[in-house]
């Protein structure tokens, strides 16, 4: 196979992943990388979300 041991298998995960959320462009949202529209989200939604106390 394309791995020779489980360190191989998991970077290339880790680079899919990298590339999947913070390259890839997403037609969704505007065709911007995921991670830049869930910074622009919490830009202007600064508010801090209510904590439910149980």
């Amino acid at each position: 196979g394309p791995f020779r041991g489980v360190d191989d298998l998991e970077l290339a995960t880790l680079n899919w992943v990298w590339w999947f959320n913070g390259i890839r462009l997403h037609g969704e949202i505007g065709h911007v990388p995921p991670v830049e529209y869930e910074a622009s989200y919490y830009r202007h939604n600064s508010q801090q979300p209510d904590l439910v106390s149980g």
